[in-house]
């Protein structure tokens, strides 16, 4: 027979003759030695001997007592539960997310799904995304996540064939039609050889030359022309004197074959011929 189905001995179901309690770690420790689950000093917790001696039964280490009020020095029996581990988590998680954020009511979770889909309801709630969905599926049904599209299945594939040729028709209207991503669009033409111009695009031949502002502005191009010739300048100095960036002068030099001279170049190669020198001429003779 297991401890725990054994009914209790008269030594542990009347308190002990002139034994006294004390607390530890916020909870009453009252004097047992008899007890199976004594300490090395014969203290047992008060609320477990208490439900203990009204069930007539040892508890099991799988089960846990809740106080109601949560003041863990009132143990009188109208205020203790037993549960389990599981059940003691899941009810103190429910108590501190409606003290943080209310009760979890059927119109504030349709309110908060509106505002935000399932995710977003769910963190604003302090919940867990598969709580809302055990106990208001149907209050989460349009919100679920779609499963992926098959790129195989014949009716999304004669779809995108009887657009892909036409320009009027975009990547908007398949995928809201079909249910499917612009991705597998592309992916189903490209496997079979056809290119799709979709609506509103160009025909992807590379970017032309001279299509961005900055190098339509005939201004800042003949500023640019200016300056290159000059040694003195670099390109990190015409860029901030133009007010455009780096890479946007040198397209403009290449674009427009504007000759460049590189900044202190002559200066550099004579100081680096001078320090050579100096370097050789420093050397003891063998």
């Amino acid at each position: 027979m297991n401890q725990e189905q054994r009914a209790l001995p008269p030594s542990v179901q009347t308190p002990y003759t002139g034994g006294h309690s004390v607390i530890y770690g916020g909870y009453v420790f009252e004097l047992c030695p008899d007890h199976p689950k004594a300490n090395p000093f014969g203290f047992v917790p008060q609320h477990r001997l208490v439900m203990e001696r009204s069930m007539g039964r040892y508890l099991t280490s799988k089960e846990q007592i809740h106080h109601d009020d949560e003041v863990k020095t009132h143990n009188d029996e109208a205020n203790l539960k037993v549960l389990t581990r599981a059940q003691h988590l899941k009810l103190h998680r429910e108590r501190q997310r409606e003290l943080k954020s209310g009760p979890l009511v059927r119109e504030t979770v349709r309110q908060e799904l509106q505002k935000g889909g399932l995710k977003k309801a769910a963190a604003a709630l302090g919940v867990h995304t598969g709580t809302i969905r055990n106990l208001y599926p149907d209050l989460v049904a349009p919100y679920k996540r779609r499963s992926p599209s098959n790129i195989d299945d014949p009716k999304v594939i004669e779809r995108v064939l009887s657009v892909a040729l036409l320009d009027k028709v975009g990547y908007r209207e398949v995928a809201r039609e079909t249910g499917i991503s612009y991705r597998t669009a592309r992916r189903i033409c490209e496997r079979r050889g056809i290119d799709w111009n979709p609506k509103g695009s160009p025909v992807p031949t590379g970017r032309p030359p001279g299509t961005s502002k900055i190098l339509k502005n005939q201004s800042i191009v003949d500023k640019v022309r200016e300056l290159a010739p000059d040694n003195r300048y670099g390109l990190q100095e015409i860029a901030e004197t133009l007010g455009i960036s780096v890479p946007s002068v040198s397209q403009i030099l290449k674009v427009h074959s504007i000759p460049w001279v590189r900044k202190n170049k002559a200066g550099y190669k004579h100081k680096n011929l001078r320090r050579k020198s100096t370097q050789q001429s420093s050397r003891p003779y063998a």
